[in-house]
């Protein structure tokens, strides 16, 4: 009788521990679930630049700003950091499974399949989200810390094409790589231009228009008859009109008819 109330007891602690256990462990799964990151990530394969072994060797980090106060919006109007990558080679590169991060252990964006022309350079805005439009605007989910950060370019191996280590930067003030390769901070912001004073130059001036060159020429709400869209449909719809004596790159303007919210409507960066 004493042997199987001893067994009894043993048996009863048993499961005195193993209640405390299972509600730890659950706990664990649940807050594990809770702080998982919302967007899919990808494991880093190594941090070491794999140089002429990579597929995608020709790609590079050219430029990098970490507290866009006024110097590049997006295609909403909004300013946030922004990493720009550069094609170095004279062929095209596809881009799709290439990441970016500012992690050297996972990759937190992917680039869709879209072709990045010779010489040619694409800008992600490092503002959190993870997006992209037909435009080819792209957004990653990290942001860039103005103290100094360090961002990673990986090939679809998950192998390191290249790193820079950004050092503390001031508002519109970018990171940017020289033509001769050396690095150095400016405010000589060029995204999408070379990185020199001239293309500093270049992307202020497709931001300037002659006063009162672009403007709205005619407006038709509700229209019954007249002009119709590519649905064969009466839309509502507004003509502007170039008044000076350039040609005028409507990818910089957008359209709106709330104040508040200055870029609803943004004109393709191509037209």
């Amino acid at each position: 009788m004493a042997n199987n109330r001893r067994s009894r007891r043993r048996g009863a602690n048993k499961k005195d521990v193993r209640l405390p256990l299972l509600i730890a462990l659950a706990f664990v799964l649940a807050l594990f679930v809770i702080i998982m990151p919302k967007t899919p990530v990808v494991k880093a394969v190594s941090v070491s630049a794999s140089g002429n072994l990579s597929t995608h060797a020709g790609l590079v980090i050219s430029e990098v700003m970490t507290d866009n106060v006024s110097a590049y919006p997006d295609e909403t109007g909004k300013f946030g950091d922004w990493v720009e990558i550069m094609n170095t080679l004279d062929t095209p590169i596809n881009l799709r499974g290439v990441g970016l991060s500012d992690r050297s252990d996972r990759i937190v964006f992917l680039f869709p399949d879209v072709n990045l022309i010779a010489g040619g350079t694409v800008t992600v805005f490092c503002d959190d989200t993870n997006r992209d439009n037909p435009n080819n605007v792209f957004h990653a989910k990290f942001k860039l810390s103005s103290l100094g950060e360090t961002v990673y370019l990986f090939d679809e191996s998950g192998v390191a094409i290249d790193t820079v280590k950004i050092p503390t930067l001031n508002n519109d003030e970018c990171y940017a790589r020289s033509e001769a390769g050396e690095w150095e901070k400016t405010y000589d912001y060029s995204p999408g231009y070379p990185n020199t004073v001239e293309g500093h130059d270049a992307y202020l001036a497709a931001f300037v228009v002659e006063p009162g060159a672009l403007r709205l020429n005619e407006v038709v709400p509700s229209p019954k008859s007249g002009l119709r869209d590519a649905d064969g449909d009466f839309s509502d719809w507004v003509e502007l009109y170039n008044a000076g004596t350039k040609d005028i790159k409507l990818g910089n303007y957008a359209l709106s008819d709330d104040e508040t919210k200055p870029a609803k409507w943004p004109f393709p960066k191509d037209a």
